[in-house]
This record gives C-alpha cells, sequence and structure tokens, in this order.
C-alpha cells in the first residue's frame, strides 16, 4: 500500500506526486501527475466529527461547501446555520464552534423557546446527545 501525502487545499494546487498513486487500486498516477489533477473534492459531506468533549453525534450533519469572496462557507441548510473560513478546512471549524454555540444557548433558554428555535432545538438532538464525563 502505497501512502498518500496530507495537503492543505492551499498547497494542493501545482503540487507533482514523487511517486506514483493507487486510489483502491483501480486509478494509478504518474510523476508528472499534479495532485491538482487527482483531487477532487466533493462540495457536500456528512459531518460526524466532535462538536464538544460532552456531546457526541449520533447522526452526522449534511454540509455543503460554497464558495464566498473571501473563502468558504460549510452550510447545514437543515438547521440554516454556517461556518466560514479561508479554506473549506476552517469553515468547517467555524461551524463545529457555531453548532456548539447553538446547541449550549438553546439547551440553557430550552423552556423559553419561541416555536421556530423549539424546531431547530429538536432538529439539533436529532444529530447530538449530551454524555456527562
Amino acid at each position: 500500500m502505497i501512502e498518500m501525502p496530507t495537503l492543505t487545499e492551499k498547497d494542493a494546487s501545482g503540487l507533482e506526486l514523487p511517486t506514483a498513486v493507487s486510489r483502491s487500486g483501480v486509478f494509478h498516477a504518474t510523476q508528472s501527475t499534479t495532485l491538482a489533477t487527482l483531487i477532487t473534492v466533493s462540495d457536500e459531506l456528512r459531518y460526524g466529527g466532535s462538536i464538544h468533549p460532552e456531546l457526541r453525534t449520533v447522526v452526522p450533519f449534511d454540509v455543503r461547501f460554497e464558495r464566498t469572496q473571501s473563502g468558504y462557507a460549510a452550510v447545514v441548510h437543515e438547521l440554516e446555520e454556517y461556518g466560514l473560513g479561508d479554506t473549506r478546512s476552517e469553515a468547517l471549524e467555524d461551524l463545529r464552534k457555531t453548532l456548539q454555540e447553538l446547541y449550549l444557548s438553546l439547551e440553557q433558554d430550552k423552556a423559553r423557546l419561541s416555536e421556530d428555535l423549539l424546531s431547530v432545538w429538536t432538529r439539533l438532538k436529532s444529530h447530538l446527545i449530551q454524555i456527562r464525563r
């Protein structure tokens, strides 16, 4: 098995592979193939990463990346929440923080939520459960 180098979006364009790379044993690249040609990052993903040490993701969030004037937005359309960043990774990290803050603030005020916010709270709780450490 050939190891694939880990890259950021900023250094993927124009970087040439030093050796051939196997992608599931089907696609083989030559030394002259650039990583920008090999890497096709989807505009959508399912995010099930850690939101907070006391929260566990039980149903991943459907995240869509959208280009902005200054970078990317990682958007969860179901909740109408987003994160921003220069790269997709930074936008996803900002989204993680946004979801954390949203959960903690709605949990704190759950007895006083409007119908709209109660709907958001219910959808958010379908993705996350609270665990005590």
